[in-house]
């Protein structure tokens, strides 16, 4: 069985894409997938409602994306949906599970090397159509990529220096990646135009024990386990700061 043709043929041209990045309060998520569906408040009911009757009957892929910074209201939403409408099915984007009946969770990894080289090249031939590469140049990419841990983000603005540097210059100022990797796309989001942008909003997501977890961990280089977590992170009461659950 192939999940994803499976997908495709039941949910052909009835896909919708809900983008919750620039809803900034909970009670927007509603409204933001309203707007996405097509459907307007009626006098005589809620929003809620004027959804569940859009989708009695239809078979939907809801596609709720970047849920993280209104993950309680994104579940409500993704439970309410499914709960509601038969056929309607939900794929939620967010940096942690959202916790409530149903949710199947699919962690995704870091690019493979082999998947951050095509990337790489893709975005250098964009931003310099006449580059050509030699057998050379391939080896240096492949370093680029790998000191970048398969980050799609940092590929992406490390490639957009291509027209102004050479590979290896940009490999040579990787310890500095934070001044490096700066000019996306004007017309993406603000987040994604640098990473140290994108590192500062993640940040700003993290609830105070959780920043404070997260600041514990910075210590580490290369990974850690349970024990060492334990040891940097234990507070005055000898527990370790779990809120986030990130000492597993």
């Amino acid at each position: 069985m192939d999940p994803e043709r499976d997908c495709h043929a039941s949910y052909d041209n009835s896909a919708v894409l809900v983008d919750l990045a620039p809803v900034g309060e909970p009670s927007g998520a509603a409204r933001a997938a309203a707007q996405a569906l097509g459907v307007r408040e009626e006098s005589n009911g809620t929003l809620v409602e004027a959804v569940q009757e859009h989708l009695a009957i239809r078979q939907v892929l809801v596609i709720l994306d970047n849920c993280q910074h209104l993950l309680d209201a994104s579940a409500r939403l993704a439970d309410w949906l499914v709960r509601h409408c038969a056929e309607v099915r939900v794929v939620a984007t967010s940096r942690e599970p959202m916790r409530v009946a149903a949710e199947v969770a699919w962690p995704v990894p870091p690019l493979r090397l082999e998947h951050a080289r095509e990337l790489f090249f893709e975005r250098a031939h964009a931003a310099h159509a006449a580059l050509h590469l030699t057998d050379d140049d391939r080896s240096v990419v492949s370093e680029i990529c790998h000191q970048l841990d398969g980050i799609p983000l940092a590929n992406e603005l490390a490639a957009a220096r291509v027209p102004t540097l050479a590979l290896g210059q940009i490999r040579d100022r990787l310890s500095q990646r934070l001044q490096l990797l700066s000019g996306g796309g004007r017309l993406t989001s603000a987040r994604h135009q640098t990473l140290r942008a994108a590192i500062d909003w993640s940040y700003g997501l993290l609830l105070g024990r959780e920043r404070q977890l997260f600041d514990h961990l910075a210590v580490f280089s290369g990974g850690r386990n349970l024990v060492s977590a334990e040891q940097v992170c234990a507070d005055r009461h000898n527990r370790v700061i779990r809120d986030s659950g990130c000492a597993h």
